[in-house]
């Protein structure tokens, strides 16, 4: 994904206080198995420092700085199916996935905010293990789609929810 957390361009300043006012920042060893394969999960996490380890049936990967984890088990309410696991001591903002859908029931242009957020997400993913398994690199330019102004908002609102946090 280039690096860049694009998902967070798409969601508003607004969207991003809510998340860091109702999200716990939590400390994750490394080592630590955050989620675990076929067993539910009942929070959804954003990376705030470090990176994590993905292993599953579909292969492996890397999840970094801005990126969500277990969002795909928030849209199909499926349990994961991989292992995420700390690769390095890191710092998670964790969001519980009921408050987030009392949230959406309160104010559906975040829902849709949010969704669009995850599936801009999934598309880079998907994008990236295209890459991958074809054994080509991604052009620069494909890295890039979001443009460069949605890149800048991404790293300033991954910017604002840290200091919030005291990150």
């Amino acid at each position: 994904m280039a690096n860049v957390p694009f998902m967070l361009s798409e969601l508003s300043e607004a969207d991003v206080d809510w998340l860091t006012g109702h999200g716990q920042k939590r400390s994750v060893p490394v080592g630590t198995l955050l989620i675990e394969q076929g067993k539910p999960i009942e929070w959804i996490y954003i990376v705030l420092e470090g990176r994590f380890s993905l292993y599953g049936a579909a292969g492996s990967g890397a999840i970094g700085l801005g990126e969500m984890i277990g969002e795909m088990s928030f849209v199909d309410t499926n349990p994961p199916s991989a292992d995420v696991v700390a690769s390095e001591d890191s710092k998670v903002l964790a969001v519980e996935r009921r408050a987030l859908a009392a949230q959406f029931e309160k104010d559906p242009a975040f829902a849709a905010r949010f969704f669009r957020a995850i599936a801009v997400l999934l598309a880079e993913r998907l994008r990236d293990a295209g890459a991958v398994a074809s054994g080509r690199q991604r052009p620069l330019k494909e890295m890039m789609g979001q443009g460069a102004e949605a890149a800048v908002t991404a790293w300033h609102r991954l910017g604002r929810m840290m200091e919030q946090l005291g990150s």
